[in-house]
């Protein structure tokens, strides 16, 4: 037994004489040369100073690569390849980098440090402005790497996924005490992207002020990944953002996450921080935010982020900025309220993409003058996993996009589109004006489509995978793209009445499943009601779709329409003018000859209406000292003064009268704005008084 005892001893005496300490400089002038010269279990101690290298991990384990300290000890790529690459199954968390700061590293994989079926264990390390041209730019773990990260941090790093940290390929990290801060992803996941059944646990994990293109500005899971909170050393994630407002300023996630923190932006997340929001369930203690608005919300370009929001008298300044303070649920549905103006990267400093959220409705003061204009920097609306969202009064213009949905960008949404124009947006695949796809049927009344591209397939409208918009008096003219000028439709199915196709290239509709009805479409389409005949717009190439007094499509649509025991439009008749709803957006809004009922009573002109502001309808009262004519009649300007109405009084019901008449207005079909009206008899103007449609 003691020979025994004392063999082993010998052998242990062995193992340690083998054991050595390699210093850099002092012994080898580089790092590499110092880890290449070591053995498993010896430490090569790095002298402070910068040491400009990329270093390829030896296959061996249990090496311990130690500088003198964190701030000093620097190890800089130069800009040519990896600072570190581990490369071996061999590699465990016996291996141990520890007191560097790893910097200015570029590759298309990690460009701080990658690892590649390899664990090392990585500690008191910062990792700063290195640079991936695909994933991880601080570090990328692929193939099964579990490396262990303990007080580590990550600033200013960038990659197109994953800006500080990409793990994909059942690579499942363990990071404690680990910062990530002003990391950037020009895609998906600006500090963390997780992808490929990656499966990272967080202790202890601060994410603050990272940025991504797409989604998930702080963090990103793809759907066959997921994290792990620690519920004992809580993270805090925070004040992340999505650069052209993507999905998930802080969070996005395929996959259903239980989310764990100490500290989040916000103590009830909407869609604007977490998306898609059920995917979610929350345990927060605390928000950065300390107050979200459970309000509507008031916006104008002449607005200021530091007002309340609650009132049109104290608006906001930015869409983005009302998006992260409202609160809203599906029994609290709000709305925010635009007031008339460009919104824009110029003029107010708008983020691009506007997200919408769930159970929250855009509404502009008017379509003409509530302008959303993304100047080219990106799409202008994005819908995507939303609920219960309308969309209404204004114009969305100027946008672009590499991908999908120049104007407005629907996946898995259903918002509804009503009183809006879509104009001169741009895709470089499909959708130039609306790209709907993954089971987006939005619906869509009273909306003008019109001079969008799209490079592939859609330049009004492209459709896919078993989405099913319903199209309701909508007007798509002078779109273009290379399938289906105005309509894309493949592996869905779109409804149309009361529409006008006319002037697309190279062709109205392009696919299958589209259901037409009462609609005009240039080139003909079987179904109810449909007719090819120049629809007589005022001035189309000036931007004027309204119809001219002789437009064959007034009159010509159906107040009801019904398809496979579906209804698709249902409108009473107080929802248009004359015997029958027009084709297309803008119904024709000419001198009306319907005799309005009078009621005689007596005394001054007295021009006034009630109630005032007032929706749909409202009593216009005037008084007249002379008897009756012919010509009495109320003229109702804009606030462009452009005629839009004119009621004229019926003579046969008070020829011999004198004294009070009243006439109702219903504007049903016109815009939330400052209306003026007029009392013109025999020609001669009488006064003229202000009123608010206020819907």
């Amino acid at each position: 037994m003691k020979k025994v005892l004392l063999a082993l001893a010998v052998l242990f005496l062995a193992v340690c004489a083998f054991t050595i300490t390699i210093n850099v400089p002092a012994d080898y002038e580089t790092i590499q040369a110092g880890i290449n010269a070591a053995t498993e279990g010896d430490s090569v101690l790095v002298a402070a100073g910068i040491y400009y290298e990329n270093i390829v991990w030896p296959v061996v384990n249990g090496i311990k690569l130690i500088g003198e300290s964190e701030e000093t000890t620097i190890i800089d790529g130069n800009a040519l390849a990896n600072v570190i690459y581990f490369n071996s199954s061999n590699i465990d968390t016996t291996t141990l980098t520890t007191n560097f700061t790893i910097q200015n590293g570029s590759s298309d994989y990690g460009g701080g440090i990658r690892c590649e079926e390899s664990s090392p264990n990585l500690t008191n390390i910062t990792i700063t402005c290195n640079s991936a041209v695909d994933y991880g730019g601080g570090i990328s773990c692929r193939y099964s790497s579990n490396p262990s990260l303990e007080n580590v941090t990550f600033t200013n790093n960038s990659a197109n996924h994953g800006g500080g940290l990409y793990c994909f390929y059942s690579s499942n990290p363990s990071l404690e005490n680990v910062t990530f801060t002003n990391n950037s992803a020009a895609d998906y996941g600006g500090g963390i992207h997780c992808g490929y059944n990656a499966n990272p646990s967080l202790e202890n994990v601060i994410i603050t002020n990272n940025f991504a293109y797409s989604r998930g500005g702080g963090l990103y899971c793809a759907e066959n990944s997921s994290l792990s909170f620690s519920a004992i050393n809580r993270c805090d994630i925070y004040s992340n953002n999505v650069e052209n407002r993507g999905s998930g300023a802080d969070i996005y996630s395929g996959s259903t996450i239980s989310v764990i923190l100490d500290t989040f932006t916000v103590i009830n997340p909407t869609d604007y921080h977490a998306s898609p929001l059920n995917n979610f369930t929350f345990d927060i203690l605390n928000a950065a935010i300390t107050e979200q608005i459970d309000a509507d919300l008031y916006v104008s370009p002449n607005g200021d982020n530091a007002n309340d929001g609650l009132t049109a008298q104290t608006p906001l300044k930015t869409i983005q900025y009302a998006n992260s303070i409202i609160l809203a649920d599906s029994n609290n549905p709000r709305t925010i309220y635009l007031a008339n103006g460009v919104y824009s990267p110029s003029t107010n400093g708008e983020y691009f993409p506007v997200e919408m959220i769930s159970y929250v409705s855009l509404i502009g003061e008017s379509e003409e003058g509530t302008i959303l204009n993304a100047e080219d920097v990106a799409g202008v609306i994005r819908c995507r996993d939303i609920n219960s969202a309308t969309i209404s009064n204004l114009t969305v213009t100027g946008g672009m996009t590499v991908y999908y949905g120049g104007g407005i960008y629907c996946y898995n949404s259903n918002p509804s589109l009503e009183n809006i124009t879509i104009k001169n947006n741009f895709a470089e695949l499909d959708g130039g004006g609306i790209y709907c796809s993954n089971n987006s049927s939005p619906s869509l009344e009273n909306v003008t489509i019109r001079y969008n591209s799209a490079v592939d397939d859609g330049g009004g409208i492209c459709c896919l995978s078993f989405s099913n918009p319903n199209l309701v008096n909508v007007t798509i003219a002078n779109n273009s793209a290379l399938n289906g000028g105005g309509i894309y439709c493949y592996g869905s199915g779109l409804s149309l009445t009361n529409c006008i196709l006319w002037n697309d290239s190279p062709q109205e509709i392009y696919g299958y499943g589209t259901i037409v009805s009462y609609s005009n479409i240039q080139g003909g389409w079987e179904g109810e009601g449909n007719i090819d005949t120049d629809p007589l717009f005022v001035d189309a190439e000036n931007g004027d779709y309204h119809l001219l007094a002789d437009s064959p499509c007034i009159d010509a649509g159906t107040a009801y329409f019904e398809w496979d025991g579906e209804v698709l439009v249902d409108m009473a008749e107080d929802e248009y003018y004359g015997i029958a709803p027009d084709m297309g957006a803008l119904e024709w809004e000419g001198v009306s000859t319907e005799e309005e009922t009078i009621l005689p009573i007596i005394n001054n002109y007295n021009l006034t209406n009630h109630p005032n502001p007032f929706n749909p309808s409202t009593t216009i009262s005037f008084s007249l000292t002379t008897n009756l004519h012919e010509n009495t009649r109320i003229e109702i300007f804009n606030i462009k003064g452009q005629l839009v109405k004119q009621l004229v009084v019926n003579p046969e019901s008070v020829r011999d009268g004198l004294g009070n008449q009243q006439i109702i207005w219903n504007a049903n079909k016109f815009a939330n704005g400052v209306y003026f009206y007029k009392l013109v008899v025999d020609g001669k103007a009488i006064d003229t008084k202000k009123m608010i449609l206020l819907k």
